[in-house]
């Protein structure tokens, strides 16, 4: 159990940053990833775009115990007409010492414009959390504009196998949003069901925010999502679940082709203490960017410090995002 706490904890700290829930991406760099279907259905983009992360982290332990990490990321969007589409393929290594995990994730996101104030999105995601779990999922969705908010709802099945037990439940997304030329934001819910089978993970509340403002030269970025419950469908005293996830970051254009974007970012997962696996990561980082004639080029350094499970740790990295806007 622990190591796969700490896979997916590792995972999370890598992952290529992800836009909004509800509302399309406005971000000036074009290759932004949506969340779900309910943005995607919305989207008129179309890129591609790959990203690379390499992260080096340090145990405060004796001996001191190597943490690293590398992230391939390739993803793109299409849109046409009344229809739009978001895929990509992400594939991490992740090493422990003289341990090692690969997770994998492949995305399909649909979306189709009904008419001015309707869309409909379909999604299929298949993530390999680890080498003996894997999750599907299968998420489906719409969006409704009333008075110039977007009002939206989307339900996302999650099939767990692990080769010897199968378990399965669902997430109930609600929000709504709204946006013009340079301000978007929105804000929602996402309520997890009791899981089923083998999967007995209690059911948990989640409220999340999003926001992009531009202003000029400015392009400010923020990202807040909070979710508690039960750990397990279980009744003893120490039960208690919570993670949180929060990032600001901000775009400055040092030229017309040339831009600086200073970050920081936040991850937080608290477990009943008789797991005794707790874990905090605060990541601060600075990205160099490129910006003409369609193409989007980042080159980003980052120092990340915080605790694994209760040991303490800390590290750089950096990352190359490269992109083109069709």
């Amino acid at each position: 159990m622990k190591k796969l706490i700490s896979t997916v904890a590792l995972a999370a700290i890598s992952t290529t940053a992800y836009a909004n829930v509800l509302m399309p991406e406005i971000s000036r760099d074009g290759k932004t990833r949506n969340t779900s279907v309910l943005a995607v259905s919305q989207e008129k983009r179309s890129f591609i775009a790959s990203n690379y992360l390499s992260q080096s982290l340090e145990t405060d332990t004796v001996p001191a115990v190597d943490v690293d990490l590398s992230q391939l990321n390739m993803f793109g969007a299409f849109s046409a007409n009344n229809f739009s589409f978001e895929g990509s393929y992400q594939k991490q290594d992740i090493e422990i010492g003289a341990a090692d995990a690969d997770v994998k994730r492949l995305d399909a996101l649909f979306g189709f414009r009904v008419n001015k104030s309707l869309t409909l999105g379909l999604g299929l995601t298949e993530n390999e959390l680890s080498t003996a779990l894997d999750d599907t999922i299968i998420e489906a969705g719409g969006t409704l504009v009333v008075n110039g908010t977007t009002l939206g709802a989307s339900l996302a099945h999650h099939m767990l196998d692990s080769g010897t037990a199968e378990g399965d439940y669902t997430v109930l997304t609600m929000a709504f949003g709204k946006q013009v030329k340079d301000l978007s934001w929105e804000t929602g819910i996402q309520y997890s069901t009791k899981g089923n089978d083998s999967y007995t993970a209690d059911s948990r509340l989640g409220v999340f925010g999003n926001v992009t403002k531009i202003s000029g030269n400015l392009e400010l970025d923020a990202r807040f999502k909070y979710e508690y419950g039960d750990y397990l469908q279980s009744n003893i005293s120490d039960n208690d679940y919570s993670s949180l996830e929060m990032s600001v970051d901000a775009e400055f254009l040092v030229t017309p082709v040339f831009y600086v974007t200073p970050g920081l970012e936040y991850t937080m997962t608290s477990l009943p203490d008789y797991i005794d696996a707790d874990t905090g990561i605060l990541t601060a980082k600075v990205d160099l960017g490129y910006r003409a004639n369609n193409l989007d080029g980042t080159f980003g350094l980052n120092y990340a410090t915080g605790e694994l499970e209760g040991i303490d740790l800390d590290g750089i990295g950096f990352n190359l995002n490269v992109g083109y806007n069709f």
